[in-house]
């Protein structure tokens, strides 16, 4: 982005730096630096392999006394931790060095007649086998042992044996009997699900900075217990034919016009409210059949599992796996003038912008918006809220056609476009807050 720049006349320049102290501020700070990049923890199992390695290499060679002042270069030069490489220099130990001096100058005696020269070069060749030696074993054991983090899979939490009995309780007592088990079943999450618990933690400290320790920790709970709540409301709906719950929709005629008309629409949605039970209130409103969510496919036990085969007539999902987008079903499913929603908020790829949200910089998925302008199909945003007892309520944005303006940066339009759907989302969920899901 051009910018105007004013350089003042020599006369009128102003310098605030010392030439002391500011050098000297200058020269600390790199050298903190320094030591913070020998000392940061290696990246994976090929960096480590590599610190265990190089570190070995350097305690074979006849320099005793300097292998740690050798050791830093060496960090510095592979990128490598240093108290790894630190480590690895230790095979030089007392008890240890005679045996790889002796095997050093046996090895190296053919070669020259100077007892030091045969000393390192002989170290070269033991340094170089020992080194891939111990560097492959740590290669190993940490790939065999370190804790890969864990994805998320779609799978549900608490077991079949707990997710039969709250859904038993829930379709033979009603509603009141399975809220009243999630008294129970919110604790247990609130202690064992510490990445959900976090994820919400740091959502109520933006949307409300003023709560304290104890004000926040009620906050996570009830966030917990709403998403409890509207879990076992798609449970209780998915047994029954008929409305279960009363909905008032703000813009629903934006979505089931096009969808009566036989025209494709596109419908962001979000990890917040319940999409389902919109879905059932365009079921009941002529849409039976109508609309294909794109749904990742999980590979344990579903959510989807503990509800009947048929959970509902309207949704016909289009399945996909975490690594692609079947943009091709899409297209086809658009080509039929059926509307298909899309989430917006959780990037399943790399197709994403960073946009304001919540006060904070938060990565927004573009994917719908790329679909919209390759195929020139109309995109709405929409949400659905639990609301007082058991009633819903459904908004709608009026349809929108995205197309990039070939003047402009396809990247910065990307940004404006995912901008549009966070405030969109933002304004909601300042309204409804507790049933913000993407934990």
């Amino acid at each position: 982005v051009p910018i105007e720049v004013h350089y003042p006349p020599a006369n009128e320049r102003v310098s605030h730096f010392n030439k002391f102290t500011d050098n000297v501020r200058i020269s600390f700070l790199n050298g903190i630096l320094v030591v913070v990049s020998l000392l940061r923890r290696p990246q994976g199992s090929g960096q480590l392999a590599l610190a265990v390695g190089v570190g070995v290499f350097i305690g074979c060679l006849p320099f005793y006394g300097f292998h740690a002042l050798l050791a830093v270069p060496a960090a510095l030069f592979f990128r490598v931790n240093y108290l790894i490489v630190l480590l690895g220099t230790q095979i030089s130990l007392p008890h240890i060095a005679p045996l790889l001096a002796l095997a050093s100058i046996r090895l190296g005696t053919p070669f020259t007649q100077s007892t030091f020269s045969a000393w390192l070069l002989g170290s070269l060749m033991v340094g170089g086998v020992l080194g891939t030696v111990f560097g492959s074993l740590a290669f190993l054991m940490h790939r065999q042992f370190a804790k890969k983090r864990k994805l998320w899979t779609g799978n549900s939490r608490g077991g079949r044996f707990g997710n039969w009995f709250i859904r038993t309780v829930t379709q033979r007592l009603g509603l009141r009997a399975g809220y009243f088990c999630l008294f129970f079943v919110v604790p247990y999450f609130y202690f064992f699900a510490p990445k959900a618990r976090r994820s919400s933690g740091q959502y109520w400290r933006l949307v409300r900075p003023d709560a304290g320790p104890a004000s926040r920790l009620r906050l996570v709970l009830q966030h917990f217990y709403r998403f409890g709540q509207v879990l076992l409301d798609r449970i209780y709906q998915s047994y029954r034919a008929e409305p279960i719950f009363s909905a008032t929709a703000n813009g629903i005629e934006n979505i089931s016009r096009p969808m009566n008309e036989k025209r494709p629409l596109l419908i962001a949605g979000a990890h917040a409210g319940a999409w389902d039970i919109a879905a059932r209130y365009l079921e009941w409103h002529g849409g039976e059949g109508q609309f294909h969510p794109v749904q990742v496919q999980a590979q344990g036990m579903t959510f989807e599992q503990n509800l009947k085969a048929d959970e509902t007539a309207a949704v016909q999902k289009v399945i996909v796996n975490k690594m692609s987008m079947p943009i091709l079903d899409i297209h086809a499913k658009l080509s039929q003038g059926k509307p298909v929603g899309v989430m917006a908020d959780r990037p399943a790829a790399s197709h994403m912008e960073l946009v304001l949200f919540m006060g904070k910089l938060a990565p927004f998925d573009t994917t719908p918006f790329r679909i919209a302008s390759a195929t020139k199909t109309p995109l709405l945003m929409s949400l659905g809220f639990k609301a007082e007892g058991q009633s819903y309520a459904f908004f709608a944005s009026p349809a929108k056609t995205y197309s990039y303006d070939p003047a402009r940066s396809r990247g910065e339009q990307l940004r404006e476009w995912a901008q549009e759907f966070g405030t969109f989302l933002e304004g909601h969920l300042r309204r409804y807050p507790d049933q913000w899901f993407n934990f």
